[in-house]
């Protein structure tokens, strides 16, 4: 049998390391990415995925969903030429509509960052975007991106479906 004092114990060494970390556990709303090839995420956090990237030529693409918008980021390591072949996403929430995207780089003015077409050449490390798609919050939604040049390369991103989910991660 269990004494409840080692329970009680162990419950208060818990919490007080959770506040020692300046960690805390809590309630979230989240948007879980499936995709085929891609790699899931949940930014550092310890909670559910809602982040999913690919790596196309040492160039990391990940993409973060949420009920109105999906937040992008590009990682650009080397310096790489990149573009997209189309500065539309086909966003399916369920019906069908292209949404028009551009890119900010804070490499160059950290202050807000500078508008990018993504069509043209990205030479830039970092840029990322907010794909607006909708005034009110959907619960599942697709979205196809265009395609992805990387050195002189084509790569496909696979479509994306975001799912609305709820759970208790650890945040800090």
């Amino acid at each position: 049998m269990i004494d409840n004092k080692l329970i009680s114990y162990v419950l208060l060494c818990c919490a007080l390391q959770l506040i020692l970390c300046g960690c805390s556990p809590a309630f979230y709303t989240y948007w879980a990415p499936r995709a085929e090839g891609g790699k899931l995420s949940s930014h550092g956090q310890l909670a559910h995925s809602n982040s999913v990237e690919f790596i196309f030529d040492g160039v990391n693409v990940s993409f973060t969903g949420q009920g109105t918008f999906v937040g992008m980021s590009l990682y650009n390591p080397k310096g790489k030429s990149v573009a997209f072949t189309s500065d539309k996403v086909d966003v399916y929430t369920p019906e069908k509509r292209q949404v028009v995207f551009d890119v900010r780089s804070y490499s160059t003015k950290p202050d807000g960052g500078d508008h990018f077409n993504p069509t043209v050449m990205l030479q830039l490390t970092f840029y990322t975007t907010h794909i607006n798609f909708s005034d009110s919050e959907k619960t599942v939604y697709r979205i196809k991106m265009p395609n992805i040049i990387v050195n002189g390369k084509i790569y496909t991103i696979p479509e994306i479906e975001f799912t609305k989910g709820k759970g208790v991660g650890v945040f800090g």
